[in-house]
């Protein structure tokens, strides 16, 4: 996403974000990115609407599955405490497929741990309920009886 904010001059919106290197906290005020901090958000749904009306009509949605709290998502490559609850983030994703276009997206930093299925169920169910709310306009609902 850096090469594509910087190189390009794409506006983004980071989302969950604890911790960033000495480098990337210098070239913040250069780069047409909003950052929503963790620390900041967690435990709140006030702040979907702002971060998705930082973002042009037609979206890239790339999910780094390590801005989701270990507790949720340990099989990443760097598990650190204090991210995103899954409320959270569905209730962003909601929002964003609801108010934009998403026309592409990918789900990065999954770590495979033998024996441990809990995180890659995690992310299969995250894209899953990505995709159904992209398409929720286009299907028949489903209803449970």
């Amino acid at each position: 996403m850096a090469r594509v904010v910087k190189d390009m001059r794409i506006p983004s919106v980071q989302v969950g974000i604890r911790s960033i290197s000495v480098d990337e906290a210098r070239m913040l005020n250069s780069l047409p990115t909003r950052i929503f901090w963790a620390k900041d958000i967690v435990g709140r749904d006030d702040w979907w609407d702002e971060a998705v009306d930082g973002l042009t009509e037609y979206v890239y949605l790339t999910i780094d599955i390590d801005g989701l709290d270990p507790s949720l998502v340990s099989a990443t490559g760097t598990p650190e405490p204090g991210g995103l609850g899954w409320y959270e983030t569905i209730g962003l994703i909601r929002t964003l497929a609801r108010k934009r276009s998403i026309v592409g997206m990918d789900l990065t930093e999954y770590a495979f741990v033998e024996g441990q299925t809990a995180s890659a169920f995690l992310c299969a169910k995250l894209i899953y309920k990505t995709l159904a709310y992209v398409f929720e306009k286009e299907t028949t609902r489903v209803r449970s009886v």
